[in-house]
């Protein structure tokens, strides 16, 4: 049972977090869906794996902790304390820091770390060796000193530039080490340069608001992941070294020709809310995924002929004959695919077929002559051998 405690502190810059109280009495706050304890009133209270700390003091809780370490830990606004190397044990994977008092030194922070969260409001230089070589993931807010070239170290191959972040990324800055980034509702416009060539993967989150001219994605980057994002793409936003693109999380953009390049091999589609096109999906994708809330009508040319591999599973809206075009070798229905599979739904020229926990039963027809090779995964649930001829080789997994 949890009870809140009718009390809203500023533990965090910018944020009044209520605090909660579970069914021992302990004291928690939740940041990002993940709860952090900032009282324990029991002596015999245990962590669960999930559990973390938030400490104003080191001694506010972790005396209590006695051998017990968490591996998540919060210091949150006005915390204290000189982080002198040790201080911290290691252990620790997850460090979330606030606005802190003392400015932190090489080795305060321990080497099991492996995520950085530096939150609204903290305030200190960021000098070479501050992070140290084991952290590879680095979440940045709107942290009040500047970044300067060498403040992330090479080693970090992650970084998430989280809403407010409110710097001018110059040339540098993300180093060559990172090769995946996720970019929120930062504040300053990017610049060519911003991002080095040697990202491979970006994801633009919910409410990510600026325009892409051409070449602030840099060439290099193969994934693209694409959600609710403000400003309209225009043909050119997109690198064409983008293999792998995925548009979801209410993607809200119409797809005209042209603004996948024709670089595009592997195509996922979830909740998107503007309806495709003939010519949204270029003739050089190859691969098609369509997630679970895929909400959009498959009329016949909206996958072209190019598709070669489809995945499918608990789509919205009903296939039709001729949604699948004939040139699709192979089909993936995935857990939850809960469509009746009427004869010519699967095109004749399909030969491989790949069966998961399909919701509807299958019926004569269901499964086109030129099928040749079947994969029967442990959850499918139902008889296959009525419905293919003796010739088909079926694999069971």
């Amino acid at each position: 049972m949890i009870s809140s405690n009718n009390k809203t502190f500023t533990l965090l810059s910018n944020r009044d977090i209520e605090i909660c109280i579970d069914e021992n009495n302990n004291e928690f706050i939740e940041y990002e869906y993940i709860k952090f304890y900032i009282s324990i009133d029991s002596d015999s209270f245990k962590l669960d794996d999930n559990d973390c700390i938030a400490l104003k003091d080191i001694s506010d809780i972790s005396t209590k902790l006695k051998n017990q370490l968490p591996s998540n830990v919060m210091l949150l606004d006005g915390f204290n304390q000189k982080l002198t190397p040790g201080l911290l044990p290691d252990g620790i994977e997850s460090l979330y820091l606030g606005d802190i008092k003392y400015e932190l030194m090489i080795g305060s922070i321990p080497n099991t770390v492996t995520s950085v969260y530096l939150l609204d409001g903290f305030n200190h230089k960021l000098v070479p060796g501050i992070l140290p070589k084991s952290v590879y993931s680095l979440y940045l807010g709107d942290i009040n000193r500047k970044l300067k070239i060498g403040s992330i170290p090479n080693t970090v191959t992650c970084v998430h530039l989280l809403d407010g972040f409110n710097q001018i990324l110059t040339p540098g800055i993300i180093p060559d080490g990172v090769k995946w980034l996720y970019l929120h509702d930062i504040e300053q416009e990017l610049i060519i340069g911003s991002i080095s060539s040697t990202v491979k993967n970006i994801c633009l989150e919910d409410g990510f608001n600026q325009k892409l001219t051409p070449g602030i994605l840099p060439d290099g980057i193969e994934w693209l992941y694409l959600h609710d994002i403000e400003q309209e793409l225009i043909i050119g936003s997109i690198p064409n070294t983008v293999k792998n693109v995925y548009l979801e999380n209410g993607f809200n953009q119409k797809l005209i020709p042209g603004i996948l390049p024709n670089s595009v091999e592997w195509l996922f589609l979830g909740e998107i809310q503007k309806e495709l096109m003939i010519g949204s999906i270029p003739n050089t994708v190859i691969h098609v995924t369509l997630f679970d809330v895929f909400n959009q009508k498959l009329t016949p040319g909206i996958l072209p002929d190019s598709v070669k591999w489809l995945g499918l599973y608990d789509i919205e809206q009903e296939l039709m004959v001729g949604s699948i075009p004939n040139t699709v070798e192979g089909i993936y229905l995935f857990d939850g695919f809960n469509q009746k599979l009427t004869p010519g739904i699967l095109p004749e020229g399909v030969e491989c077929l790949f069966l998961y926990d399909i919701k509807q039963e299958l019926m004569i027809g269901s499964i086109p002559n030129t099928v040749k090779k079947v994969f029967i995964y442990k959850s499918f649930k139902q008889q296959i051998e009525p419905y293919v001829s003796d010739i088909v080789k079926i694999t069971k997994y």
